[in-house]
């Protein structure tokens, strides 16, 4: 803070100045601190400030944290130490009671007993840290302390008395042993040899409801540090849903490529080297949502759900057949023309404007028109599937001079014996139609 002009009272970064002005000192150093703190809430947004509150969080956790484990450690070397003595105590009183060995040399030779399986494993630590396996130091390690807990057990005629030596010795070199396992996690894990601590997700909400997605978002988090317990059960949804999507779509485009590729090895190669999440875009790109959300509207309009029209008998008809109108307002959209593949006409906007109208007024429904399978198109000129399928029939028969059989059709279009049927009934309408004058 600067300087204060004549007159003015307000404190300063000056103790000379304050007194000077009639200020307290204790006022002056509580306005030093809190001046700063105002103007920095005031003037820093709330992301700022959030951001600031939660480094201060996270460091006051981590100061708590390593307060702990340093109280942990102290523990833990007491616990040892009370362990170790009272397993000595055990392995003493049964070499001289069992083996009849002096007190003075059982003590040396039950601690170098019970000390052992300790220090062979924490030679093992070290060479496991250095990045070899030590398998023969972790087993002699193993076999020293098995040792010593059968030898507290035997050594004592009462199995109660043996058996608590005997669990001492046991319980000392397993704290010992989760303990060095501690430590090479750590160091693995600060080298990026181990991936980081997964986020802890619910039981029930995740694990027991959805076990199959939490697992995945368990992999994902191990995989990305930066994925926190939401953000990975939302990675792992996104990720599922993308491979039903591709699923969905290799399906589709191997039996569209092997209807034209005989050669089942080409067709896998296209399949295996056409990238289908670029195909899932593309495919999202063309999606006309305005013509499905239309055929939604009009089914669910509240004049036709609430029985509106049903009291009028000139209206029931109408009200009866919605499933009639609504795929007149398909043939309508696929009748209109196109001027952008992305976006509907004015004519087909009419369209829907005037389909929706029959529905829930007095307007009669113009009777739809049929048209021949043969020469159905699509909106952008082209055939459909289905009449170049009836296309391929009609050649067909008319290659055999007469009707061909379902089987054949079966074998030449490569589909079931239901759609076989069915492109043999369309091909018999579609050839009386051209007949008839």
């Amino acid at each position: 803070m600067t300087a204060l002009a004549a007159g003015d009272t307000r404190p300063t970064g000056s103790p000379a100045v304050g007194r000077a002005n009639g200020v307290h000192p204790d006022w002056l150093r509580m306005s030093a601190i809190a001046e700063p703190l105002v103007k920095h809430f005031a003037l820093t947004p709330k992301a700022a400030v959030q951001q600031s509150v939660n480094a201060d969080a996270a460091d006051k956790l981590d100061a708590d944290l390593e307060r702990s484990a340093q109280h942990s450690a102290w523990m833990r070397r007491g616990f040892y130490v009370v362990v170790l003595l009272t397993a000595l105590a055990g392995q003493v009183s049964g070499a001289v009671v069992a083996i009849r060995i002096p007190v003075i040399w059982a003590i040396p030779a039950t601690c170098a007993l019970e000390l052992g399986g300790v220090v062979v494993m924490a030679n093992a630590d070290i060479r496991r840290r250095l990045g070899e396996r030590a398998v023969v130091s972790r087993l002699l390690s193993a076999v020293i302390a098995g040792w010593a807990v059968g030898f507290n057990w035997l050594a004592h005629a009462n199995h109660m008395q043996g058996g608590f030596f005997a669990f001492m010795s046991a319980l000392g070199y397993c704290v010992w042993m989760m303990h060095t396992e501690n430590q090479r996690r750590d160091r693995l894990r600060a080298l990026g040899n181990l991936p980081p601590v997964p986020p802890a997700y619910e039981l029930w909400s995740h694990w027991m409801r959805h076990p199959g997605l939490t697992l995945r978002a368990r992999t994902l988090a191990k995989k990305h540090a930066h994925l926190d317990l939401y953000g990975s059960l939302d990675e792992a949804h996104s990720e599922r849903t993308r491979e039903r999507r591709t699923h969905a779509i290799g399906a589709v485009l191997k039996r569209q490529i092997s209807r034209t590729v005989k050669d089942r090895n080409a067709s896998e190669i296209a399949l295996t080297t056409y990238d289908m999440d670029e195909v899932a875009e593309r495919i999202q790109a063309h999606v006309d949502y305005d013509r499905l959300a239309a055929l939604v509207v009009a089914a669910i309009d509240p004049d036709v759900l609430t029985g509106r029209c049903a009291s009028d008998p000139e209206k029931s008809q109408v009200n009866g057949q919605i499933g009639a109108h609504v795929d007149t307002l398909v043939d309508a959209v696929s009748d209109a023309p196109q001027t952008h593949p992305d976006a509907p006409t004015e004519a087909v906007s009419s369209a829907l404007v005037q389909t929706h109208l029959e529905l829930v007024t007095d307007a009669p429904a113009e009777p739809r028109r049929a048209r021949p399978a043969a020469v159905a198109k699509t909106h952008s000129g082209a055939r459909s599937p289905d009449a170049k399928a009836v296309a391929q029939v009609r050649a067909l028969a008319q290659r055999s001079g007469g009707t061909p059989s379902v089987r054949r059709v079966m074998t030449e279009l490569n589909v079931g014996a239901p759609k076989a049927k069915e492109y043999l009934r369309l091909a018999a309408e579609s050839s009386d139609t051209e007949e008839t004058p």
